[in-house]
């Protein structure tokens, strides 16, 4: 039995980029303070574009 997806609601599209990309800030974190470094692959294309947005933004190593 697979687990059922959890559904996250957002706003809008601002609402869902700025709370990926403090997600994916915190995985950064975590990843440099653990090993010193960090990787994130994304999709290529306009696809990121207001998740890059945002996530310049953050503060990161």
């Amino acid at each position: 039995m697979s687990a059922q997806p959890t559904i996250h609601p957002f706003e809008d599209n601002n609402a869902l980029a700025a709370s990926l990309a403090a997600r994916i800030a915190d995985d950064l974190r975590a990843a440099i303070e653990a090993r010193g470094e960090a990787l994130m692959a994304v999709s290529g294309g306009s696809t990121p574009k207001r998740l890059f947005e945002r996530l310049s933004h953050e503060t990161l190593d």
